[in-house]
């Protein structure tokens, strides 16, 4: 599949589990050998237990979602830390230039938000957000076996409203390190349209380090998604999910 461009549909927001689950279905790639890739990116972080999960048929294409367990009261991940345990995951899963600069620019990018919105601190942590090594590398290895050469997404990415709780207490929707994102690399976005998170800090993460070609989402039709990411959170009247269309 070299030279493959991808587009992305935000249509509910965007997470870093919904992207590798939306890849992984749209190129069906093997989910035994995905859920391996990703237990073993979980496994660096202490207890965890990751599957790949049949979502079913969306707008007549295949969709899957990832159910993530970190263990609880892990303390946060220190940003010197996540640098090594990201340069291991490289070397591990093999990953090519691209998609390790892809994986080293995510993170990079999450831990400068964070510290940015949280106070400017030497070793900013990540606390909610730790699964971003998952994600980093789930979404690093699928773009790596379909091909991919070249990134769409719709836009503007729509963000929700209200609020979320997280450990810094209970935050206005952008999260402050969504927010930063945003801000910094330019990612067009939109209020709504309900009041909960659709764009987490990972998500905003991963769009800052995929560069994409931005496109009307208005443009965008679902029909033609070869496959979805769903997420965990249930929205009503709605589906919630990412499409992702390959070629």
């Amino acid at each position: 599949m070299a030279g493959t461009v991808v587009t992305i549909f935000p249509r509910t927001g965007l997470a870093g589990d919904m992207l590798v689950a939306g890849l992984s279905a749209a190129g069906g790639l093997d989910a035994g050998e995905l859920g391996g890739v990703l237990s073993h990116a979980g496994g660096l972080l202490g207890s965890c237990t990751v599957a790949v999960v049949d979502g079913g048929v969306v707008d007549g294409a295949p969709a899957r979602r990832l159910d993530i367990t970190l263990e609880t009261g892990l303390p946060g991940l220190g940003g010197d830390r996540a640098r090594v345990l990201m340069e291991q995951l490289v070397t591990d899963l093999g990953l090519d230039g691209p998609r390790a600069g892809l994986a080293r620019r995510g993170l990079e990018a999450l831990l400068i938000a964070e510290a940015a919105a949280h106070g400017a601190v030497a070793d900013p942590h990540l606390h909610e957000a730790q699964d971003i090594l998952i994600d980093l590398a789930g979404a690093a290895w699928c773009l790596q076996r379909l091909g991919i050469d070249a990134v769409r997404c719709g836009a503007p990415v729509p963000v929700g409203g209200g609020t979320v709780r997280c450990s810094h207490g209970l935050l206005d929707v952008p999260a402050p390190a969504t927010a930063v994102l945003l801000a910094t690399h330019g990612i067009p976005w939109a209020a709504g349209p309900v009041r909960t998170e659709l764009l987490t800090p990972t998500g905003a993460a991963l769009l800052a380090a995929l560069t994409p070609e931005w496109v009307p989402i208005d443009e965008l039709d679902p029909a033609t998604m070869d496959g979805w990411g769903l997420g965990t959170k249930a929205l009503a009247g709605r589906p919630n999910g990412v499409g992702i269309r390959l070629g």
